[in-house]
């Protein structure tokens, strides 16, 4: 059984909540908990010091999971605690756990200040599948269709560009069909504050964008339409 659909409700939700947070431009801090259905993985967050009144269930539990935004650095983070123990059902298990790695990935991008309007659009059309699912997704759509996801090159490529250059360094990929029906990956960096597209240059001297929209739009004769999960 795919998860996936679940996990796209539990990121909307994460998206939703900051779009929300960020136009209370009168706090600086705003800070949520979170709750999990134990029996089918979906998550629930609330200003702290509510309780959502559709929580009265037993079968919610609320988790040592504390989301905070900051308006004054457009940041989200997650801080969590020792994690209590929850009776899960195995769907409910798959979904929590991949819906906490999606909005770690949605965390991480924040703490190396990447913008929330940028968050939201990788959240749009972000796709956790490998290399194969992508191909397999994108082969139903037209061509020019595209997503975004993490594979393995990027994240090993991640971590020897952070210790090598001495920051935090962020990274993406960017799966597009085609013509000729065929798929490429485009692997973006996130550094200091701006986007650029890998081309083997370990110094990261490549054109830069001030956001990844606008990043895309450089490829607009190849990346024509976003496929939003929701879609699928």
């Amino acid at each position: 059984m795919s998860v996936e659909p679940f996990v796209r409700q539990n990121v909307d939700a994460f998206l939703a909540l900051f779009q929300r947070a960020r136009t209370q431009s009168n706090r600086s801090t705003i800070r949520f908990r979170t709750w999990v259905d134990c029996k089918t993985g979906q998550l629930c967050f609330a200003e702290e010091g509510k309780t959502p009144p559709n929580l009265k269930s037993k079968q919610w539990k609320r988790l040592d999971v504390t989301c905070c935004y900051d308006a004054k650095s457009d940041q989200i983070r997650l801080e969590e605690q020792e994690p209590s123990a929850l009776d899960l059902g195995p769907v409910a298990l798959r979904v929590f756990q991949e819906s906490l790695n999606a909005l770690k990935q949605l965390e991480d991008s924040s703490s190396y200040v990447v913008k929330l309007s940028d968050q939201m659009l990788i959240g749009k059309i972000w796709h956790p599948g490998d290399r194969f699912q992508a191909e397999e997704v994108l082969l139903q759509q037209p061509i020019g269709t595209y997503l975004c996801r993490k594979d393995l090159f990027a994240s090993l490529l991640e971590e020897q560009l952070s210790a090598q250059l001495s920051k935090k360094i962020s990274l993406w990929t960017l799966t597009v069909l085609q013509q000729d029906r065929k798929c490429s990956d485009y692997t973006l960096v996130h550094v200091d504050g701006s986007w650029q597209i890998y081309n083997d240059d370990l110094s990261l001297s490549q054109q830069k964008f001030s956001s990844l929209l606008q990043l895309i739009d450089s490829l607009k004769g190849i990346c024509r339409y976003p496929l939003y999960a929701n879609c699928i």
